[in-house]
């Protein structure tokens, strides 16, 4: 990747555009630059970029991963259950054994550790797995179940609420053994799903054509993007967080969020995802 260091301002330029060629170039660029730790203000970046590198090397997908976790010019600052999000995807997408042990150790490092398992645990569950991935998914949960007791206790409970799928046995028999004995009764049982939370989506633009809405969800007063799914038996909608300022944004030019809504739909933003119904997830509509 060397020989592609350029001025940050046109790293920005290209990371910021609508064409992905350029973002692809942007991309190589500032892994080029920050290799010795050099910074510059940057918005976020997700992890459906690195994508844009192809079959990217493990190392490279390591780098990038822990750019997300320390990068401290990212303006504005992600929020941290974010980032942890983020690591984890990359773990399940390239399935790197020392990926899941990084994801594992800054859930550990989070102002509340014991939320963040439950979150990340939480979130494999609304993303699904492919087949690809259990292995994976057997390894991250397996490093978070050597964690301290709060920590494992809570991706033990996050994994028992996970409906019966051939997904969650294979993981469930995996690290059955590290879980503390008086959990692995919930484990052994099958589970319909942890109960959706309760949450009030309101719409506020909605693009018929394209099939997609754009709204805030009341109880918390955060932004949401939302796309129809069917897994064959259930109709039903996925909603994913946005800012304020994609937001309002799109609030004054729909047609602006379909390149967000092409990626929602391709599994790119899952990190997003609000929640997920505890029912198989299906595929976008």
């Amino acid at each position: 990747m060397s020989g592609e260091w350029r001025e940050p301002e046109d790293i920005a330029a290209d990371l910021a555009s609508a064409d992905l060629e350029r973002v692809r170039a942007g991309l190589v660029a500032f892994l080029e630059f920050t290799r010795y730790g050099d910074e510059f203000d940057l918005p976020p970046l997700e992890p459906w970029v690195l994508g844009l590198l192809g079959d990217a090397p493990g190392e490279t997908v390591v780098r990038f991963a822990r750019l997300l976790m320390s990068y401290q010019s990212f303006v504005p600052r992600p929020g941290r259950a974010h980032v942890v999000r983020q690591v984890v995807e990359l773990s399940m997408r390239y399935g790197l054994s020392l990926l899941c042990y990084e994801a594992s150790i800054e859930i550990q490092g989070q102002a509340d550790p014991v939320a963040a398992a439950r979150d990340a645990v939480g979130y494999l569950r609304a993303r699904g797995l492919a087949d690809g991935e259990v292995a994976a998914a057997e390894t991250f949960i397996g490093y978070l179940l050597g964690a301290k007791q709060p920590v494992r206790r809570a991706a033990a409970q996050a994994l028992a609420d996970w409906p019966d799928s051939a997904a969650k046995r294979a993981v469930v028999a995996f690290v059955l053994s590290d879980v503390d004995p008086d959990q692995r009764a919930l484990l052994r049982t099958p589970s319909p799903g942890a109960p959706l939370p309760t949450m009030r989506f309101e719409d506020t633009a909605v693009d018929r054509a394209e099939r997609y809405a754009i709204g805030v969800e009341r109880g918390s007063g955060r932004y949401y993007l939302a796309i129809p799914a069917s897994n064959g038996l259930v109709d039903y909608e996925e909603y994913y967080e946005i800012d304020a300022a994609s937001y309002e944004r799109w609030l004054a030019d729909l047609a602006a969020a379909l390149p967000f809504v092409r990626r929602c739909r391709a599994r790119q933003e899952d990190p997003r995802l609000l929640y997920q119904p505890s029912i198989r997830r299906g595929s976008a509509t």
